[in-house]
């Protein structure tokens, strides 16, 4: 019996041109290293998202000719990448690379990064404004064109004068604006002085404290957003300590007022002096304002640290709960009421 090994054959990349024939023992040797057989790009580039294969014997000006993902230096710049990138996205935007300026009959190729500045100040085929557009020339020509216009003298003193003559009855409506807005401001510090020229003024204030057991797990500090004595008056904000705070810490319940400062500051007088009622149900504390520190930035806050025991403040939720089963809310809900009394008259 012949041995198969000694029977000739072609090389499977014969339509690709490899003219190799030799006996099958030699085959897979021939095959591990023909210069016809595809292999796959050691970029590992792709053509619409499929890896490409190359003839080993082409392999080598592959990589380094047509491969999108060798690599390559833009000729312009410094800027380096795949010949991909620098080719589709860098080449599109490299302030080196030459171009063309975009005025139509300018004949002038200069770098990228040049061409705003060419435009705005050096380009003689421009459109550019007279330079005595701000006095009301219309004119609109061609840098190497507008200078010719400029030299027309006559036509921009006459351009002068309008806008002087304009200019001058701009003035005097500005004077006379000024001159009733200065009438509207005294006459709006007049107002704010019978704001808060005024004694013993007094307002009403109501503040809400919710979800009052979690905020005294939580040892919470609810502060109340800010409010006014009287229109354009003292600025004030409402502290409660949920769970105490000073000699009260766990006992009692804290309150506390604090002042804040306003734009209008000057026109205060300070310190403040007057009083704060805080009144919870049937429980009320007066907080004295008489310190020379009754300002804002003082210290301290003003209050009391033992306004009521949390003892007896539950034992109220728990008799206003049995008055209003249905609504749950009020089981849970501190509602302060605030009356601020003036007592000095401000200046």
């Amino acid at each position: 019996m012949r041995d198969i090994k000694v029977l000739e054959v072609r090389c499977a990349n014969t339509t690709r041109g490899c003219e190799w024939i030799e006996c099958v023992g030699t085959l897979e040797e021939h095959v591990a290293k023909c210069e016809y057989t595809l292999v796959e790009c050691t970029n590992k580039c792709t053509v619409k998202a499929k890896t490409v294969f190359v003839m080993r014997k082409d392999l080598e000006h592959h990589v380094q000719s047509e491969c999108p993902n060798r690599a390559y230096k833009c000729k312009y710049c410094t800027e380096e990448g795949t010949y991909a990138n620098i080719m589709e996205d860098h080449d599109n935007l490299c302030l080196k690379k030459p171009v063309p300026c975009p005025n139509t009959d300018c004949t002038l190729t200069l770098e990228r990064g040049r061409v705003v500045e060419h435009v705005a100040s050096e380009c003689e085929h421009t459109v550019v404004a007279c330079k005595y557009h701000s006095i009301g020339c219309p004119e609109w020509k061609k840098r190497k064109d507008i200078r010719i216009h400029e030299e027309d003298d006559k036509i921009h003193l006459r351009l002068s004068l309008n806008k002087v003559s304009q200019l001058d009855g701009t003035v005097a409506q500005l004077n006379h604006t000024v001159s009733q807005l200065s009438g509207a401001v005294e006459q709006l510090q007049v107002v704010v002085k019978q704001l808060i020229g005024r004694t013993e003024k007094e307002v009403s204030v109501s503040i809400d404290v919710p979800d009052f057991r979690e905020r005294r797990s939580a040892n919470d500090m609810f502060q109340s957003e800010p409010f006014f004595t009287i229109p354009s008056g003292y600025k004030m904000k409402f502290i409660v300590y949920c769970s105490g705070h000073g000699d009260g810490e766990g006992t009692h319940l804290s309150v506390y007022t604090q002042l804040l400062d306003v734009p209008y500051h000057d026109h205060l007088q300070w310190p403040f002096r007057g009083n704060v009622s805080v009144k919870l149900w049937e429980y009320e504390t007066i907080i004295n304002y008489h310190s020379s520190e009754a300002k804002p930035g003082g210290d301290p806050w003003e209050g009391t640290s033992c306004f009521l025991s949390l003892s007896s403040l539950h034992i109220k939720l728990a008799s206003v709960a049995m008055r209003s089963w249905y609504d749950k809310r009020l089981d849970d809900t501190l509602h302060f009421k605030l009356a601020i009394q003036e007592n000095e008259e401000i200046h």
